[in-house]
């Protein structure tokens, strides 16, 4: 019944926040469920219901969520907070640097929502992510396929506002343009895209 209702209340989200906006605390406290499909309905849902309004309990919640035991509960969680962030990256400075450690979580999917996340925020915001742009861009040189098809999309958006952060991240764009993933040459492209045209150093 549990997995049931978050589930409903996550696919109600993604099409309108403002029918679940009153179940935010319910949701919070789903994330301490038992059940794993619970935890990972509930912070999904709650990347969307947030992006508006977000308390501090719930912004917590999801960065407590970053350590869950599951892989999927603590993806779903990094993708709710690169949401939050990209629509008010002030509310997310406290989930930065767990954003920026699970870049090394031992799952892939964790790896490539934080890296994607930290690079919503910086496209908002690069200052808020300044510190941890190292991460992503060392994805870049030695992260699986997956992981560096997020890691120049982050680029690319945090290129877009600050391209002076990622600039270093420009010579490993151009390598990905040889890459055998065509996803992993169209992010490159759009990446360099939005990153624009970097003057050589003097």
């Amino acid at each position: 019944v549990r997995i049931n209702a978050t589930g409903a209340l996550d696919a109600i989200a993604s099409s309108s926040t403002e029918s679940v906006t009153d179940a935010a605390d319910p949701l919070v406290d789903a994330l301490a469920d038992d059940e794993e499909r619970v935890r990972t309905h509930a912070a999904s849902a709650l990347g969307e219901t947030a992006q508006s309004d977000s308390s501090v309990q719930t912004l917590s919640a999801l960065v407590n969520a970053l350590d869950d035991e599951s892989e999927s509960a603590r993806a779903a969680a990094a993708e709710a907070l690169g949401k939050i962030g990209g629509r008010q990256p002030a509310k997310v400075t406290d989930a930065v640097r767990p954003l920026y450690d699970a870049v090394d979580d031992p799952s892939l999917d964790v790896r490539r929502a934080a890296a994607t996340a930290l690079g919503r925020i910086g496209a908002e915001d690069p200052f808020q992510i300044r510190h941890e742009v190292r991460s992503i861009l060392a994805l870049l040189e030695d992260g699986s396929t997956p992981e560096q098809q997020a890691a120049t999309t982050a680029v690319g958006s945090i290129g877009s506002t600050d391209p002076s952060l990622v600039a270093p991240a420009t010579g490993n764009l151009v390598d990905a343009l040889d890459s055998d993933s065509s996803a992993l040459r169209v992010n490159a492209a759009r990446g360099l895209g939005q990153i624009g045209p970097q003057e050589p150093p003097a």
